[in-house]
């Protein structure tokens, strides 16, 4: 995967007043990786029950080698000997379960709904930017009630060249937005989206939900909250929406 694109440093500001917001999705919008994680544990345990030992993979193990990639990839770099339609069988499976879990009730991260509606009474532009798959990212974000709110403004990585940690993904939104990286930001939760998102020149905000500030910071976001409702945050989007 090519990384001729990559920014070598993050910036610190934005440029002007802000006319865009481009959030992630899982660990972003919604605590999900808890379930992503159980889902994959389950279904290798099911289908490759060689996998590990024979052994559960532990939350440690799917965090670092796992968590923020998209499916093809990650089955590909885990289980590099097993065929491609197997691989593939395997991550439809689990994205499967995913969506039988999601679809009996999730709660978006405290303070999403408020903050998208404030950016659509500002004329703030919204994406979702994600490593899932279409069909799965289409029922979360209508699992935790934000279908309304974006409508169109999705991006999903296999409909881009490369997926996160390539910058594609976002900077294929930010030209379906018009604007410029400088005139925008970037939530994400994940090392992978956060270098996604800082190889395209965009100021990152690393949300807590699956990593800790020192590890998102020392990929490249300007800081980190916990929730949308951080006064940090909220201090930052009074100065960037001059309001």
């Amino acid at each position: 995967m090519p990384d001729d694109h990559l920014h070598t440093m993050p910036p610190e500001s934005i440029e002007g007043t802000l006319k865009a917001i481009l959030f992630d999705l899982d660990g972003t919008c919604l605590n999900s990786d808890h379930i992503h994680y159980e889902c994959y544990r389950d279904t290798l345990l099911e289908l490759i029950p060689s996998f590990n030992g024979g052994k559960p993979i532990t939350r440690e193990f799917y965090d670092s080698e796992m968590s923020g990639r998209q499916n093809p990839e990650l089955v590909s770099k885990i289980l590099p000997q097993l065929p491609l339609h197997e691989q593939t069988r395997l991550w439809q499976t689990k994205e499967s379960r995913y969506e039988d879990v999601i679809s009996k009730g999730v709660s978006p991260i405290a303070g999403l709904i408020e903050l998208i509606k404030r950016c659509k009474q500002d004329g703030i532009i919204t994406y979702i930017v994600t490593n899932a798959p279409k069909g799965t990212c289409v029922k979360t974000v209508s699992s935790i009630g934000i279908t309304e709110y974006f409508g169109s403004h999705v991006v999903v990585a296999e409909e881009c060249e490369y997926p996160k940690p390539h910058p594609a993904p976002y900077l294929r939104a930010l030209e379906l937005a018009g604007v410029s990286a400088k005139e925008a930001i970037a939530f994400e939760d994940s090392p992978s989206g956060t270098r996604s998102a800082i190889g395209a020149g965009l100021l990152t905000i690393g949300m807590r939900s699956t990593q800790s500030d020192e590890t998102l910071r020392s990929f490249g976001a300007a800081f980190t909250v916990r929730d949308y409702n951080d006064p940090k945050l909220l201090s930052a989007l009074c100065m960037w929406t001059k309001k």
